[in-house]
C-alpha cells in the first residue's frame, strides 16, 4: 500500500454495507468499520440507486475484462500475476486516460503526494473472528474440538470467560490463535480429523492444580456464626453469652478450702 486515502467511497455490497436505503442512515458491515478504523479512514457509501456515483469504477472494471481478460488464459495465480504487470506497465498505465487526459502512471505520482503514509501502519488482520466460551475444564470448544488454555491469566481465574479465536483455514496444520481482550492466552494448530481433544503441555499442571482446587472441600464454618447467620436471616436478635468473672484472691481460697 502506498498511502491512505481520508475517503473510501464504496458501493452498497453486503461485505461493506448492511443497510442503506433512501432516507435511512448507513448501517456499515461491522468487520468492514473495523478495516476502516485501522487504517484510519472514513467510510462513505454510494447513494442507492444512483448509478453515476459509481460509474467510474464500473467503467475501470469494464476496460479490464475487455483489454487484459479477454482471450488471455492463466496456469496458476502467480502466472496471471505476471501477465497482469505485464499489461499494467505497457498498456494501462501509459495510455491517455479518457477522462483526466493525462497517462495514469504520471496522474499516479502527481496524487501520492496527497496520501497519508500507510507504512507505519501494520497490516489489518483478516483472520476469521470467533467467539468462544472457557469451560470449567479450561478448554475451549470449536468444530467438535476442545483446545486448552491456562485457567488463569495474571492470577485473574477466566473460567466462563468470554475469548476470541483468529482462524485463517480450518484443514489439518493450520494454525490459530485464543485471545483474550487482545492478549494471546494460547496458540494450536487444527489437528488430524477424529481428533476431540487438544492440551497444550504447557497447561497440563496448572489445568490439574485448578481441577484439585475446585474438588477440595471448603472449611466448615463454626457452629455459632451458622446459628447466627439463621438468626439474623429471620429477624432474632443474636445475644452473646454471659460469662461470670470473678477475681483471682476468690480461686486461691477455694484451692485451700479442705
Amino acid at each position: 500500500m502506498a498511502g491512505r486515502a481520508r475517503e473510501l467511497l464504496v458501493d452498497n455490497m453486503k461485505t461493506a454495507v448492511e443497510r442503506h436505503s433512501p432516507g435511512d442512515e448507513v448501517r456499515f458491515n461491522r468487520g468492514f468499520l473495523d478495516f476502516c478504523e485501522h487504517y484510519g479512514v472514513a467510510p462513505v457509501a454510494c447513494p442507492p440507486y444512483w448509478p453515476r456515483a459509481k460509474g467510474k469504477v464500473e467503467s475501470g472494471v469494464k476496460f479490464v475484462k475487455g483489454s487484459f481478460l479477454a482471450g488471455r488464459s492463466f496456469a496458476t495465480l502467480e502466472d496471471l500475476n505476471e501477465q497482469l504487470e505485464t499489461w499494467l506497465d505497457n498498456r494501462a498505465n501509459v495510455r491517455i486516460h479518457g477522462t483526466t487526459g493525462e497517462r495514469p502512471v504520471d496522474r499516479y505520482a502527481t496524487e501520492l503526494e496527497f496520501l497519508r503514509p500507510a507504512a507505519a501502519v501494520p497490516a489489518f488482520d483478516t483472520r476469521e473472528l470467533i467467539i468462544r466460551r472457557v469451560h470449567p475444564d479450561s478448554h475451549v470448544r470449536l468444530n467438535s474440538v476442545a483446545y486448552s488454555v491456562p485457567p488463569k491469566l495474571n492470577g485473574r481465574n477466566i473460567i466462563g470467560e468470554t475469548v476470541h479465536i483468529r482462524m485463517v483455514a480450518s484443514t489439518p496444520g493450520s494454525p490459530f490463535e485464543i485471545l483474550l481482550n487482545g492478549q494471546v492466552l494460547a496458540s494450536h494448530a487444527v489437528p488430524a480429523v477424529g481428533t476431540r481433544r487438544v492440551t497444550l503441555s504447557e497447561h497440563e499442571s496448572e489445568i490439574r492444580r485448578a481441577a484439585a482446587a475446585a474438588r477440595r472441600p471448603r472449611k466448615p464454618r463454626k457452629l455459632f456464626e451458622q446459628r447466627q447467620d439463621r438468626q439474623s436471616q429471620v429477624g432474632f436478635k443474636v445475644v452473646a453469652p454471659v460469662v461470670q468473672q470473678r477475681s483471682l484472691n476468690e480461686y486461691e481460697r477455694l484451692l485451700e478450702a479442705p
